[in-house]
């Protein structure tokens, strides 16, 4: 996520209303795994929940999440999976989305 602090927080930025279009539990995850870097057996203890059950609720986690992102914009990733670019999808599904991406009408670069 971004290798400079400006490009970290625009990630944030974007990813926020994204983000808060998820229910909760499934928000806090990305939260703690992804913006704040959490360990996943840090997570596991705070939920009383074993490892494998928090990668597992992660890992749904992020696939909703991408699900989210990609009905609101058109998503391009690297060869390793790292989103690079986000672009707003057509006007009436932006209206739909409420999201950093489509409320921004321009192209997202990371």
């Amino acid at each position: 996520m971004g290798e400079t602090d400006a490009e970290r927080a625009e990630v944030i930025a974007c990813m926020e209303p994204l983000l808060n279009a998820l229910p909760g539990p499934e928000s806090q995850l990305l939260r703690w795994a992804d913006m704040q870097g959490r360990s996943m057996q840090a997570i596991a203890d705070e939920l009383g929940i074993s490892l494998t059950a928090a990668k597992s609720r992660v890992q749904r986690a992020r696939k909703e999440f991408m699900r989210v992102t990609q009905h609101c914009c058109a998503v391009t990733m690297d060869a390793r999976g790292r989103v690079t670019q986000l672009t707003p999808r057509s006007a009436q599904r932006a209206l739909e989305c409420r999201s950093g991406c489509a409320s921004n009408p321009k192209r997202r670069r990371f």
